[in-house]
């Protein structure tokens, strides 16, 4: 003892059972050795041996000092038995059993680790286990070298409390290699996870993965698994996961082959193969099989080319082995086996894809037919027959995808072509037409194959039977009213069976008035044909064929009597074949005998003609016109088609009228023309026909309206563009004009030039703006303003709306010139057109130019020995 302890010394003395005395003396030996700290220590715990505070302290100081000595040491122990001295008092405290575990821990004494476990779950309280097993549960998991044994003893236990820490449970059990335990406790979870809901709650893993778990463990720990039914188990789970299907059935077929049961994996793929739904799944399994059946082929092949070393060593020898050569036989014929099995796998791919898609949808017929297609490239007649038989009986009509009159039709051609057994044939085709359809169509179909059928035997008498059967009307309409009654049924009506629909089909009663007409009479025929016409099923098609027959036989009153029934079926664009073919018959009938009659028929036929279809009616009106009538009704056509066809077609009747016009009343005459067509036209035409016009002038000799032409059509052809036009002018001018001419042309030029880049400005400016203001920008200027706007120079000449490409050209004259008047910008020929054409006297024109005698020559006197230019002959192209 040393001087200064003496107070301290009393103290405890005096107050033996002070905690804060004992404390005070111990904080004053902190300096002290180990021995004298331990030695007070006892006495401090002798005194109050109920104090945690004091045996913390003193475990916490002890088992911080011995961690500097080897595991092996004695120091280590005799802390061990100071923690069991101190759990004689402090057992009810887990804070002590936890430091007593850790200490262990940390001591690696694993032999001690289960029994202070024991302990200290026996005497702490139910609610405190949690606090014990976590620590334990760690520790042993963690352990270098696992005691499996000890490790599941623990976890064994503590799945009584803890259940849902199974899946915890099979990760250590998968890392100490226990799979045959870890595969009985995934079981248990995928049990958990389907009975019991709130248990499934607490599963952390998805209950796939879990079976993805274990269909790995049994693939890959086959021979250890003793405990679970491994077959059935995967079995049921094929069952419940539709989308784990592949895996489960791969890993079946794997765990058979670690087993060494080649024969029950084979088994076990075509099972998997045969069973699977989709595409996906039957890859897994098949790709498997395949690699099971490539690896026995190498093994083989490894075996036999050892087999041919040690025979050939034994050879060399000189010694025999008869056994020897029977197994290299033996294994060669195996490997044969092998091989032509691998190949026989291969080869049926197709056939197992196609039919997990039949498996999927059995009434898919395209499928079917594939199937057939397939066979038959096999030439493996029988199951084609079979294929046919299965997929009639599995294609229901009204789900089938595709044709399902194809299945009948090909079934019934197979014993056709491939048979020769047209009796056999002919049974399939009675009942296919007695059998469900999908549709009235696939109906038609079957009936139209059984005819051709029928007439490609020989027997076209029963082919026109089956027709003539076909189109027989139902019962039930025959009594009916006549808006209930044939006539008035639909063929597109589902709300009727197809076969009730039957005989509605277009193509069956052609099919049928064909064969008629080909084996029957005419009265015969023209009876199918009137009740086609009854039952109004006719198509334009057949009103052709049946006024074509009754032409042939010269019936032309009858044929013309058809083709007015006919038109009185349809409406446009269907009818306009009928009446092309009317009035070509009518007027090759009677020509120019039956005027009245032809134009009454033509006048119906335009009336009733729409915009897009007239153009045609009208050629043939005004062609007739030409050749049988009068030349005034022919131009009359002529002004009223320019008026009704579509824009696009009036510049052909315009080049038509212009040449007829030309031909009857001179080129003279075809200046009113011209000028019609430039006022009327859009842009493109106008601009074509105003060359047209220039060159007809030219070669009339008169320049000045050839030039104003030139001028005119200049304002539709941008010079970066047409620069064939302004070539064309300039070669004009150069041959027919002088300086102050071309210099007219070039200034022309030059102000179509700047209005089109600044039409072209203005777009550019315009959007630009729009778009600065974030908004949608207004409606783009047009490719062209009004043609007003084209003199650059009128100041303050206001702004026209925009003219579009089709409006007719007249409306959208441009002023060339300052001081131009607005309208066609050159000298017109005539007010009318019609009216002067033929009574051939020109009407007085009030745009001409007056020209006085002193414009003839110039005032200088130069040209006057100018000689006339000749006048040519028109040439053709202004008429074509």
């Amino acid at each position: 003892m040393e001087e200064g302890d003496v107070a301290f010394e009393e103290d405890v003395v005096t107050e033996p059972y002070s905690l804060r005395a004992w404390l005070r003396y111990l904080k004053h030996k902190r300096s002290a050795a180990a021995e004298a700290r331990d030695a007070l220590y006892e006495r401090a715990l002798a005194a109050l041996p109920g104090s945690y505070k004091m045996w913390r302290r003193y475990l916490t100081e002890r088992v911080q000092r011995v961690r500097s000595f080897p595991v092996t040491a004695d120091q280590w122990a005799a802390v061990g038995n100071v923690f069991e001295r101190a759990l004689v008092f402090m057992h009810k405290m887990p804070r002590m059993w936890l430091c007593y575990l850790e200490f262990l821990f940390a001591w690696h004494a694993v032999s001690r680790v289960r029994p202070v476990t024991d302990r200290a779950l026996q005497a702490l309280p139910i609610t405190q286990h949690a606090r014990i097993w976590e620590p334990v549960l760690e520790y042993v998991s963690g352990l270098a070298v696992p005691i499996p044994a000890t490790g599941v003893s623990l976890w064994r236990r503590y799945l009584n409390i803890a259940p849902a820490r199974r899946e915890d449970y099979v990760e250590y059990l998968m890392a100490v290699e226990h799979y045959d335990e870890a595969a009985k406790e995934l079981v248990v979870l995928l049990d958990t996870a389907a009975s019991d809901s709130d248990a499934a709650e607490a599963i952390t893993k998805p209950r796939h993965e879990l079976w993805l778990l274990l269909c790995s463990l049994i693939s890959e720990h086959a021979p250890e698994l003793k405990s679970i039914p491994v077959e059935a188990i995967l079995r049921t789970g094929v069952t419940q996961f539709s989308d784990q299907v592949g895996t489960l059935w791969t890993s079946l077929g794997d765990y058979f082959i670690r087993l060494a049961q080649f024969d029950k994996a084979r088994d076990v793929y075509e099972e998997g193969m045969a069973a699977v739904t989709t595409v996906r799944d039957f890859t897994l399994v098949f790709d498997a099989y395949v690699q099971f059946e490539d690896a026995m082929l190498s093994t083989k092949l490894q075996m036999l080319d050892e087999a041919r070393a040690k025979a050939e060593a034994g050879a060399g020898g000189g010694s025999g082995n008869g056994a020897l050569d029977r197994d290299l036989v033996e294994l060669d014929a195996d490997l044969q086996l092998r091989f032509e099995r691998y190949q026989h796998l291969i080869d049926r791919r197709p056939l197992l894809v196609n039919a997990v898609l039949l498996r999927q949808n059995p009434s898919n017929v395209h499928e079917w037919l594939k199937r057939v297609e397939l066979y038959k490239a096999a030439q493996d007649g029988v199951n084609v027959v079979d294929t046919y038989t299965r997929a009639l009986e599995a294609v229901e009509p009204a789900t089938a995808a595709g044709p399902l009159h194809e299945l009948w039709i090909g079934f019934a051609s197979f014993y056709e072509l491939a048979g020769q057994d047209a009796d056999a044939a002919r049974a399939i085709y009675e009942r296919a037409v007695a059998a469900d359809a999908a549709s009235v169509d696939s109906l038609v179909a079957i009936w139209l194959a059984y005819a051709e059928f029928e007439g490609r035997v020989g027997r076209y008498d029963a082919a026109l039977a089956l027709l003539q059967r076909a189109t027989t009307i139902p019962k039930q309409f025959l009594s009916s009213a006549r808006r209930t009654g044939p006539a008035a049924v639909s063929y597109y009506d589902d709300g009727l069976a197809p076969a009730l629909r039957l005989f509605k089909s277009s193509k069956l009663w052609a099919a049928y008035v064909d064969l008629a007409e080909a084996l029957g009479t005419l009265e015969s025929t023209k009876a199918v044909y009137e009740e086609i016409l009854e039952l109004r099923v006719a198509t334009p098609k057949l009103i052709l064929n049946y006024a074509g027959m009754l032409l042939d036989a010269e019936y032309f009153e009858q044929a013309f009597a058809v083709f007015e029934r006919g038109i009185e079926l349809f409406g446009y664009p269907h009818v306009l074949p009928l009446w092309r073919a009317y009035l070509t018959h009518f007027v090759r009938r009677y020509g120019g005998s039956a005027l009245m009659r032809t134009r009454q028929l033509f006048t119906t036929a335009l009336q009733g003609a729409p915009r897009p279809y007239a153009k045609e009616l009208y050629l043939q009106a005004i062609a007739f016109e030409a050749e049988h009538g009068s030349h005034k009704r022919e131009f009359d056509l002529y002004a009223k088609a320019v008026d009704v066809v579509p824009t696009a077609d009036a510049q052909e009747i315009y080049t038509r009228w212009i040449k007829a016009a030309a031909g009857v009343h001179g080129v003279s005459a075809t200046r009113p023309i011209y000028e019609q067509a430039i006022a009327k036209l859009n842009d493109s035409g106008a601009r074509a026909m105003s060359l047209k016009y220039a060159q007809l002038e030219l070669a009339m000799g008169d320049l000045v309206r050839a030039r104003a032409l030139y001028a005119h059509a200049s304002q539709f052809c941008p010079p970066d563009r047409d620069k064939a036009f302004w070539a064309e002018w300039e070669k004009f001018e150069s041959n027919h004009g002088n300086e102050d001419t071309f210099r007219e042309m070039l200034r022309i030029k030059r102000s179509v030039r700047a209005q089109y880049h600044s039409i072209i400005s203005d777009d550019v400016i315009a959007a630009v703006a729009a778009a600065r203001k974030d908004a949608p920008p207004s409606a783009p200027p047009s490719r062209k303003r009004d043609r007003t706007e084209l003199d650059a120079d009128a100041p303050g000449a206001a702004m026209p709306p925009p003219a579009s490409e089709d409006e007719p050209a007249a409306k959208r004259h441009v002023s060339l010139a300052p001081g131009a008047s607005r309208g066609i910008q050159f000298v017109a020929s005539s007010a009318s057109i019609a009216g002067n054409v033929d009574d051939g006297v020109p009407a007085p024109n009030p745009d001409a130019i007056a020209m006085d005698d002193s414009d003839d020559s110039d005032s200088d006197g130069d040209d006057g020995d100018e000689p006339p230019m000749p006048v040519g002959s028109v040439p053709e192209g202004v008429f074509s």
